[in-house]
């Protein structure tokens, strides 16, 4: 590998990639970010000459790209968007959701106006179309929000680039009048699923108590550790672990939880063939990378969703067909408001942030608080199948 050096010409940097190849970097303040432009040159003299021209055009501000084709039409829109993507400072991940939201953009906009190659040549009315596509399509707001956000930063670019107009600036996504009924199970259907996965899916049956019964999200659920939970007092910390970090500040946070799911957890945590205070109470096993290690997103998510479908094929309960596994958290929402929780004490439970500004500086909430405005009521609610639910795996 030959050796990167590095050298300042003027306000832009020149860099050697090997033979024949360089790049020069400089800082744009209009995008706050880095430009970066690869050639190639016979040596070293004719590569710090197009440095120094670059450095000229880049004060001159006659254009930050390998070539101002966009000022004659020639940026396909294609091109465009990738080059905005490129612009940004987002990481792999978020570059290939990009990426993403983009080809659907440049399929639509082929498919309906074919005639169209350039970027300079699609106006304002055709975002606004394309808009209203996905809106009439019934996807939901957040969703068009972020597969047009990457039409929206290319329109920014090539706007601050090459003095074209910012045809998205004024494209709006409207919210639907009628908010979505937020899907949830009913107690009963709750209880019946309880008891379904206790009988036949008795490894993913803790994860779904955690859920419906404790409200914790699923990465929360699976990321618990044995000194996450506390025997004596009962209770369970959601915490910062290796493969999970909790949503917000507020979601930190230690909860009294009902006595069967701790029972439920104790049983776990006897069968764990890796034990420890550090050990994971919920391990999938097989072959895998980390042994010992919690699910993944990718895996305990496909794996939920099999147990409602088969509980859907089991009791014939449409409630479950289809059923979100994430939507037990608002189960376990609904049921605890029914019971007559107060919503301050459930948004401290679920680990959001309080409304008022008492809420976040004054007042302060105890595990016997939780114990009694949350717990206890919840026990109260499925109390009529108490024994099969609650003290399950107790004495195992």
């Amino acid at each position: 590998m030959p050796k990167i050096t590095k050298e300042k010409v003027g306000n832009v940097t020149l860099v050697s990639l090997g033979p024949g190849r360089w790049e020069c970097r400089w800082y744009d303040p209009r995008i706050k970010n880095t430009i970066r432009r690869r050639f190639k040159a016979g040596g070293y003299r004719e590569a710090k000459e197009t440095a120094r021209k670059l450095d000229r055009d880049r004060l001159q501000e006659r254009g930050f790209l390998p070539s101002n084709r966009a000022r004659r039409g020639g940026y396909t829109v294609q091109r465009a968007i990738t080059a905005a993507i490129r612009s940004t400072r987002a990481n792999d991940t978020t570059r290939r959701a990009y990426s993403s939201a983009g080809a659907f953009f440049v399929d639509w906009i082929q498919r309906s106006y074919p005639n169209i190659e350039t970027w300079e040549e699609i106006k304002p009315f055709q975002l606004e179309e394309y808009v209203k596509n996905w809106e009439q399509s019934g996807l939901a707001y957040d969703t068009i929000r972020r597969r047009f956000f990457v039409i929206r930063k290319t329109s920014a670019f090539m706007s601050d680039n090459f003095g074209l107009a910012d045809i998205a600036r004024k494209v709006k996504i409207t919210r639907r009048e009628k908010p979505k009924a937020i899907e949830c199970l009913s107690r009963e259907d709750a209880k019946a699923l309880l008891s379904f996965a206790r009988d036949k899916h008795p490894a993913l049956y803790p994860v779904l108590q955690l859920q419906s019964l404790c409200g914790l999200r699923i990465m929360e659920s699976v990321n618990l550790r044995e000194c996450d939970i506390d025997l004596r007092a009962g209770t369970v910390t959601v915490d910062k672990t290796e493969f999970h970090t909790p949503k917000t500040r507020y979601s930190y946070r230690t909860i009294p939880i009902p006595r069967g799911v701790l029972n439920s957890l104790i049983r776990v945590m006897n069968k764990n063939k890796i034990r420890g205070r550090e050990s994971f109470i919920f391990q999938p096993g097989g072959k895998r990378s980390n042994p010992g290690g919690p699910w993944t997103l990718n895996g305990i998510s496909p794996a939920l969703k099999r147990v409602f479908q088969s509980a859907y094929q089991g009791t014939g309960n449409k409630a479950f067909e289809g059923f979100m596994p994430r939507k037990l958290r608002a189960t376990f929402t609904s049921i605890a408001t029914q019971a007559g929780a107060g919503e301050m004490y459930l948004m401290r439970y679920l680990g959001h942030a309080p409304l008022s500004v008492m809420g976040r500086h004054y007042q302060r909430i105890t595990i016997q608080d939780f114990q009694r405005e949350i717990v206890s009521r919840i026990e109260r609610a499925f109390s009529d199948r108490e024994e099969e639910i609650f003290n399950q795996g107790k004495g195992q």
